[in-house]
């Protein structure tokens, strides 16, 4: 796997898109100080998932956004495209190609991106561990990091070799198991203190819950007590109520059969009426006197009809207000023992009111008492506190003193040792500053002269370039002429050969040759001949329609031919076969015009047949003078003036010329393709020209960067040079002041070493301050102690209050209730007896007018029996009519007799069943008095309780309920919830119990997980660090010939405390402190730990951005020497100034910053150029 490409757009200075690609092997980025460079090590550190804006050389996050030059404005986001070659299978992914990709915006938000998905960090990170590219990775060594390397404690380097043992994240994952243990732990530390603190609630709870059940025991049988008695008390009811309206039933037949009765009697009374009535109408001869006493009778016997049924009404309306008033006064009784109950009730609930009042407000008391108590007791603990921290932090401040000035007397005698060392370094420093600045100066004037040198060539470089650059565009421009020529020259001869196809020979004729077995496209005559230039519209004229004939060898096969032509044929065809003709004389001082055709033999033949007697002259004036000597020749002109051997002179349109002709468009076929051929050997010289220029070109370009490249490196090294002389100056004008200084520090620090009386007077105030603080912890303790005394009276006493306060707002409520109810009774009670009053008014009133009535009738019957005494006096005739007349009366008076007495017999009978339903409303009420008890006493049906069996002994269960009801009263007042809560408390024990034991078996169990997984650590650590400690004495061999290298544990016994030290000593040196050594050396030590890394572990590539910068010839060929060896195996990326580095480049990237702030990248692979624009 190797880096094949990265793409930066809006990332820093790359403000436009940019890609660089890769190639396996060694590539080299160069350019100026300040182009750039840096940031394509920046950039493939940030697209791997960096999260420092540190070490990506930023202040935040934000600062990786192109932030825009005054001619260019800002981007809205940084974005980064990293492409891996991945064939291999290097990365656990199914993909030959992995491109990562990142982005950042303005707003902060960043997103990854993986082969065009959108994906996490955490999956990029995934995807990239165990390929040494991951979070932390060192193949990456950025601008001015290499030293950093040795200067990380003992701790990092042993992180570095265990990420390189590939334990690191494991090792991670196995310290947040440590911290998710540690966190069991203090769980299990606080469910132990939780589980103590609820053992220590379940004492009191327990004897709660004790007395709850005993309550509740007595309450069992207490209820099955009342039970027993309310079911023998329905089952009495019951029977009662059985009796009650059965004597009922019994006065309702009576009524019945009364009412029957009367309804009998008083038929026969309408039967006698309407006798009487008809005798009466009988005797209607009676005297005037008979018939008005019979009137009279009538309307007697009438009046007494409506008194009877008055009397019925009176009797009904009396009955009514009866069984009203019964009513009203059964409900007035139920009422009033309602009423009874209810102050019963009532004055219970109010003593229970008061009593728990009584006791809330008693408890409430001796809590108040025991907070106070408590209060005090807080109050003096606060003020202990205080005392105790007061001596606390005097104690402290004390012996901070102590150690302070202890550790002030010791750091002054070390610094005394130290400032006396530093004395004698400065003063060698001193002393080596000045030889080193008089070694700069030199260096530096040799260096000015090299710049002045090397900025001439330069100059000269970039003309040569210029120059260069000039011709190449002439070429260009030249070979895009001739470009332009060639293809206007290959159009017209596209143009022609059309025109010739579609217009020389007929469709027909073309098709019949394409048909034809004897003929091809070849026997076509223009075809076969070839006219010199200047001739073609002579030969077309003379030659007219013959133009297009055909040729064949012979007249046989012309013949051939024409057999061959179908007999509807629609065309016209011409066929020329050679023929012997004699030779025409020549003419003298005349041109022979088939001199100027050439042609094969048999063609020529044909042609001589037919222009051989034609001679060409210069006008047609001449034509006819030779025509005149030489009458059997044909003379014409060029322009096909002719003057035929026949006498005929002809004369050919000049505006109609024969350019359009078969021969004219042949010629300018043959012409185009002659120049068509020197436009292309044209193209081919000024293709080779052009190539020669941008040849030069990129030589020139290529020399001239290597000018720039040295003025550059130049120019770095005369202005470090310049820089490190002026540094050099002012560090020896500070060194030489520093030492000032530091004689006078010497003498005032041997003055405090001899001071020892302070530190005497400090520990004697720290003892007096001690004691006062261990009082002050004993009075703490005895009053914590005493505080914790009085926690349980207050938890009794609140358990107390949680009790009584919610039933006395139970009673409370309950008796407001009755009171309510003993308003609401009394209101009903007057009412019903206003009501009784009322009925009994009123059934007086009835009754006076029943009498009233009852009177009337007495005093109208005896009328009525006096009128019939005398009725006979009125009959003279009929003695047998008076004695029917007054059986009729007679009768008719036992009725209304019967009738009354049967009404007297049903007005008892009403009074019985009225008592009756008075009994019966009585037993109802105890019935359901009966049914509310057992409701309450028996969770089970009615009819379940009334199958218990019946009730042996009545007076000795009431005995036992007294009994108990006594033995509940002195129990006092029950938490009923106090069993729950204990069952509850006592299973949140369990559980927490439980809970407990479980997180003794994981944190077990986590502890022998973390002792595999640490010893397996500690082999693999110790397998990887044996290799890599031999990688590195190899390197350091090769990078320091007979020096010495090695890494050491500082605690080899407990590797997990252990660090990592680097040992190294140079040829000829003894180096106890890397510190020591000089900057190249330091640098040579820093590469020869990482490519002892690399060597153990290898990573894909590397980016090593200019880590030879202070490295001297010998020491850089011995480096890119090992680099060389190393190419083969993997890639390296070189951000360099050095020009034997970037020789042995495969690619090589220029880095340049033509704009303000924008930087463009051009790459060089082997001898090609190629600008980048993207």
């Amino acid at each position: 796997m190797y880096l094949k490409s990265l793409t930066l757009k809006g990332f820093k200075s790359f403000a436009k898109k940019t890609t660089l690609d890769f190639e396996p092997g060694i590539s080299c980025v160069v350019g100026p100080n300040g182009s750039g460079k840096s940031n394509i090590s920046d950039a493939i550190l940030w697209v791997l998932g960096e999260r420092s804006a540190k070490n990506i050389r930023g202040e935040s996050m934000q600062d990786v956004i192109f932030a825009g030059t005054k001619n260019k404005s800002r981007a809205a986001m940084a974005e980064v495209s990293l492409c891996l070659d991945n064939s291999d299978g290097t990365l656990n992914i199914d993909y030959s190609q992995v491109e990562i990709t990142r982005r950042m915006y303005r707003s902060g938000e960043s997103d990854y991106w993986l082969n065009d998905a959108p994906v996490r960090r955490l999956d990029v990170l995934n995807v990239l561990h165990d390929s040494g590219l991951g979070e932390g990775t060192h193949s990456i060594i950025s601008q001015g990091s290499l030293d950093s390397v040795l200067s990380f404690d003992e701790m990092q380097l042993k992180c570095i070799i265990e990420e390189v043992a590939g334990i690191l994240k494991d090792k991670q994952k196995k310290e947040k198991s440590m911290r998710k243990l540690d966190s069991m732990q203090a769980n299990f530390d606080r469910i132990n203190d939780v589980t103590t603190e609820i053992e220590r609630q379940l004492v009191p709870l327990r004897r709660r819950a004790k007395k709850a059940d005993t309550y509740l025991e007595i309450k069992d049988d207490l209820m099955r007590a009342n039970l027993e008695l309310a079911v023998d008390d329905y089952r009495r009811s019951t029977k009662s109520k059985q009796d009650v309206a059965s004597n009922i039933t019994n006065l309702d037949l009576c009524l019945k059969s009364l009412d029957e009765d009367i309804s009998k009697i008083n038929v026969q009374i309408t039967e006698l009426t309407e006798q009487i009535k008809t005798e009466n109408e009988i005797r209607g001869k009676q005297s005037g006197k008979f018939k008005k006493y019979n009137e009279l009778l009538s309307r007697l016997e009438s009046v007494l009809m409506l008194l009877d049924q008055s009397l019925d009404q009176m009797r009904d309306e009396s009955q009514r207000i009866s069984r009203d008033a019964q009513s009203a006064c059964v409900e007035l009784a139920v009422l009033q023992k309602k009423q009874t109950d209810t102050i019963k009730n009532f004055d219970e609930a109010n003593e229970r009111k008061e009593k728990l009042a009584q006791k809330v407000t008693e408890v409430q008391a001796g809590l108040d008492e025991v907070n106070k108590k408590k209060a005090c007791f807080d109050k003096e603990i606060s003020q202990v506190k205080e005392k105790q921290s007061m001596h606390s932090k005097q104690v402290c401040l004390l012996q901070e003193q102590i150690s302070r000035a202890i550790a002030e007397m010791e750091g002054e005698k070390a610094r005394l040792q130290f400032l006396k060392e530093k004395k004698d370094s400065l003063e060698k420093k001193i002393s080596s500053l000045r030889e080193t600045l008089n070694t700069q100066k030199n260096n530096i004037d040799n260096a000015s002269d090299l710049q002045e040198s090397l900025r001439q060539s330069d100059e000269s470089a970039k003309q040569v370039v210029i120059s260069c650059n000039k011709a190449k565009i002439a070429a260009e421009e030249a070979l895009s002429k001739a470009r332009i020529e060639q293809d206007s020259c290959q159009a017209q001869l596209k143009a022609l050969e059309k025109i010739s196809k579609s217009q020389d020979v007929s469709s027909s004729v073309s098709r019949f040759v394409d048909s034809s077995n004897s003929l091809t496209e070849n026997n076509y005559l223009f075809k076969q001949i070839h006219v010199e230039k200047g001739y073609e519209s002579l030969c077309e004229g003379l030659l007219s329609k013959l133009t297009d004939s055909l040729t064949v060898s012979s007249l046989d096969e012309a013949l051939q031919v024409l057999r061959e032509i179908p007999q509807n044929a629609d065309f016209a065809l011409s066929l020329i076969a050679p023929k012997s003709v004699s030779v025409h004389a020549d003419c003298e001082k005349c041109d022979k015009l088939t001199c100027h055709i050439s042609g094969n033999d048999a063609v020529m033949q044909i042609i001589n047949c037919l222009l051989g007697n034609v001679f060409v002259c210069e006008s047609i004036e001449d034509c006819i003078a030779k025509s005149r000597l030489n009458e059997n020749l044909t003379f014409a002109t060029k322009e096909c003036d002719v003057v035929w051997a026949n006498g005929v002179v002809s004369f050919s349109s000049k505006s109609a010329a024969h350019d359009n002709g078969i021969l004219h468009r042949a010629r300018q076929i043959e012409d185009i393709k002659t120049a068509l051929k020197e436009s292309e050997k044209c193209v081919c010289e000024l293709t080779e020209k052009a190539r020669i220029a941008a040849g030069a070109l990129g030589d020139a370009q290529a020399n001239s960067l290597s000018y720039s490249q040295k003025l550059a490196e130049v120019n770095a090294k005369l202005d470090a040079s310049k820089s490190d002389y002026k540094n050099k100056s002012k560090e020896l004008e500070d060194t030489i002041e520093t030492l000032g200084n530091l004689n006078k520090e010497i003498a005032d620090s041997e003055t405090v070493v001899l001071k020892t009386d302070d530190i005497d007077i400090l520990r004697d105030e720290l003892s007096r301050e001690g004691e006062l603080e261990s009082s002050a912890n004993s009075e703490m303790s005895r009053l914590m102690a005493a505080r914790d005394a009085l926690a349980d009276d207050i938890s009794e006493f609140n358990s107390q209050l949680n009790i009584h306060k919610p039933e006395l707002a139970v009673l409370d409520e309950r008796c407001t209730y009755y009171s309510r109810l003993q308003s609401s009774q009394k209101s009903r009670e007057h009412t019903l007896n206003k009501r009784i009053s009322h009925l009994e008014r009123e059934k007086r009133g009835v009754g006076f007018r029943a009498a009233n009535i009852q009177e009337m009738i007495q005093i109208l019957s005896n009328l009525e029996s006096t009128f019939r005494n005398k009725a006979h006096l009125f009959d003279f005739n009929d003695p047998k009519n008076e004695e029917h007349i007054s059986s009729l009366f007679s009768r008719l008076s036992d009725c209304r007799n019967e009738v009354a007495a049967k009404t007297d017999k049903k007005d008892e009978c009403f009074e019985k069943i009225s008592a009756n339903r008075v009994e019966l409303t009585k037993i109802d009420i105890a019935l359901e008095s009966a049914t509310e008890r057992i409701e309450s006493n028996f969770e089970g049906s009615l009819m379940d309780a009334l199958s218990m069996p019946e009730l042996q002994n009545r007076d000795e269960v009431e005995s036992v309920a007294n009994e108990l009801n006594t033995k509940m009263t002195k129990l006092g007042s029950i938490d009923l919830a106090a069993r729950a809560d204990y069952e509850a408390l006592q299973d949140r024990f369990d559980f927490m119990n439980s809970n407990l034991e479980d997180i003794k078996e994981s944190i077990s169990a986590i502890e022998k997980i973390n002792a595999l997984i640490e010893k397996r650590f500690k082999e693999q650590f110790e397998k990887t660090f044996e290799n890599v400690n031999r990688n590195f004495k190899k390197v350091f061999t090769e990078l320091f010939p007979g020096g010495f290298g090695e890494l050491t544990l500082t605690n080899p016994e407990n590797i997990d405390e252990s660090g990592v030290l680097i040992s190294a000593n140079p040829a000829g040196k003894r180096i106890k402190k890397i510190s020591l050594l000089s900057g190249g050396e330091k640098s040579l030590v820093a590469l020869s730990f990482l490519f002892a890394l690399y060597s153990t572990r290898h990573t894909p590539f590397y980016v090593l951005d200019e880590v030879e910068a202070a490295l001297d010839d010998t020491n850089l060929s011995r480096m890119l020497s090992y680099i060389d060896n190393m190419r083969e195996e993997t890639q390296f990326i070189f951000i360099t100034h050095q020009r034997r580095t970037m020789e042995m480049a495969d690619v090589l990237f220029g880095v340049s910053m033509q704009e303000d702030g924008i930087t463009k990248v051009i790459s060089q692979k082997l001898s090609a150029f190629a600008l980048n624009d993207e």
